[in-house]
């Protein structure tokens, strides 16, 4: 299992520091869980403020 620092350094370098898709792609494969999901910190605010 990857360290916490090689997960961030991959992440930074090889998902979006690569300007390559396939490469890109690869990386987001090795790196990120099947089921990962992106949230914005605003828009959890935003949200939480509507609620």
């Amino acid at each position: 299992m990857a360290t916490t620092s090689e997960l961030l350094t991959a992440n930074l370098h090889d998902v979006f520091g690569n300007s390559d898709p396939e490469s890109r792609r690869a990386a987001i494969e090795r790196t990120f869980a099947p089921d990962v999901a992106f949230a914005r910190l605003r828009t959890i605010l935003a949200e939480a403020q509507q609620s």
